[in-house]
């Protein structure tokens, strides 16, 4: 077991450049099926619906910007940030000797987003505590249960029936590995049916994302073609059917096609012209457009105006931009953090561990995207007491003040009961607002 008295000799994984590149190497049509909009859309082609790919870059900077920290915690309440655990470096530094961290993030969001899950292959220590992960294509895993005669990687008091995971490779030769479950990071994504394997975001979104594909490919025919609609002409004489057509044709062999986008056309016959009012928005069924897109981040939980689809038609303006914000680290970041945070405390920290350390992201960096609310938040809690000058020179990256001068908290102290006679108080500014200046924190701000 790895909650032993005794250490025990752990396997270690190790895997060469090679191997990684060709491991990850995967055909951009895999899994492809076609929708009812008659177009293909699998996987890896989902992330060429632009809001589609959009959300999902977007949900993939922010949890890889976002510290995840392992705490200790103290006897007398509270934690501290556990610098020397092992761990922490994985988390924060290099996943494994390959891999940053912040690509690491990146990549188990994607595998989230595009197929349902995301495996990491666990290295640990002889203490059992977590050293390395490393990231596995999730079609390159099967989930299974031992059947009790299949060969174990490891074995740590398996069962038979007990969840186990088949890890294949093509490198050096085409192999699978059978891992037990304390060896595997399994994080399901946002939809799980049975508890244990997360629904894959394409799957759930398919016609929708056929339809915006559709639509795409409808523009980019419109476009291919050379179509530039702008002015109608009309024959300004009557001439004979036969006349006519050798007219056009002959217009069009000189005019027609995209090299002749923006170029002067002077016609050897009359022309009445007027404005062309089929515009390409329409061609491109806009409407129908803002509908998928809408769609796609409401699944995601962001607003359209996070990935760039501004205006009007998308209830965008100045005033609600924050409220947006809000809306996306409450609906799209916060369960995401609550999902990672949940399986990271479970199942890279072994039950001894757990007593005393735990994982926590840190939400600081997407708070300071906002200055204004950032500010009133420290001030509102440096003048309650929660924050000493010190930890908000921190969070704003200054050293602490000389001499311990920022260790101390403050508390306004001008309240008093209902009914109460106030007493004689003193006109000297209350020591708490002495320090503004010191810690930076503006009243305009």
């Amino acid at each position: 077991m790895i909650d032993s008295m005794f250490p025990q000799k752990r396997n270690v994984t190790t895997f060469s450049t090679d191997e990684i590149s060709k491991f990850f190497r995967l055909d951009s049509g895999f899994g492809s099926s076609r929708t009812k909009s008659g177009t293909y859309i699998g996987p890896m082609s989902a992330l060429e619906v632009g809001a589609h790919g959009a959300c999902i870059r977007l949900l993939a900077k922010i949890m890889s910007m976002i510290p995840c920290n392992v705490r200790r915690r103290r006897k007398s309440g509270g934690s501290d940030i556990a610098h020397d655990h092992p761990l922490h470096g994985v988390l924060n530094l290099k996943a494994n000797k390959d891999t940053k961290a912040f690509q690491w993030q990146t990549s188990r969001v994607y595998n989230r987003a595009v197929w349902g899950n995301s495996y990491d292959v666990i290295d640990r220590d002889a203490l059992g505590r977590t050293i390395a992960l490393w990231p596995s294509l999730s079609p390159n895993v099967e989930v299974t249960r031992w059947d009790g005669i299949q060969t174990l990687t490891q074995y740590d008091d398996m069962m038979p029936g007990d969840i186990a995971y088949v890890v294949t490779k093509n490198w050096p030769t085409a192999s699978t590995t059978t891992w037990p479950a304390n060896r595997i990071l399994h994080i399901p994504g946002m939809t799980t049916i049975n508890g244990i394997i997360g629904k894959s975001p394409t799957d759930m979104l398919r016609n929708t994302l056929g339809i915006a594909a559709a639509l795409r490919m409808f523009e980019g025919e419109y476009y291919g073609e050379g179509i530039r609609p702008a002015l109608i002409g009309k024959l300004s004489e009557n001439k004979n059917p036969t006349k006519t057509k050798e007219m056009v044709a002959a217009f069009l062999e000189q005019y027609a096609g995209w090299r002749s986008g923006n170029k002067l056309i002077v016609p050897d016959f009359g022309l009445d012209l007027t404005p062309h009012e089929f515009r390409l928005d329409y061609a491109n069924l806009k409407d129908g457009e803002r509908s998928v897109v809408s769609e796609i981040c409401g699944f995601w939980g962001f607003h359209p105006t996070l990935i760039g689809h501004s205006g009007v038609e998308y209830g965008a303006t100045y005033n609600n931009a924050y409220q947006y914000q809000l809306q996306a680290y409450t609906f799209a970041i916060q369960p995401q953090i609550a999902n990672d945070q949940n399986h990271f405390n479970a199942d890279l920290l072994t039950p001894r561990e757990y007593q005393k350390y735990f994982c926590e992201y840190d939400a600081t960096p997407l708070l300071r995207m906002d200055p204004e609310s950032f500010s009133k938040m420290i001030r509102e809690e440096f003048f309650a007491g929660a924050l000493s000058p010190d930890e908000i020179r921190e969070m704003r990256g200054r050293n602490p003040l000389e001499d311990g001068k920022g260790k101390d908290t403050y508390i306004q102290s001008s309240m008093i009961k209902v009914g109460d006679d106030p007493d004689e108080t003193e006109t000297e500014q209350p020591a708490g607002l002495k320090l503004v200046e010191q810690i930076g924190i503006a009243e305009n701000e």
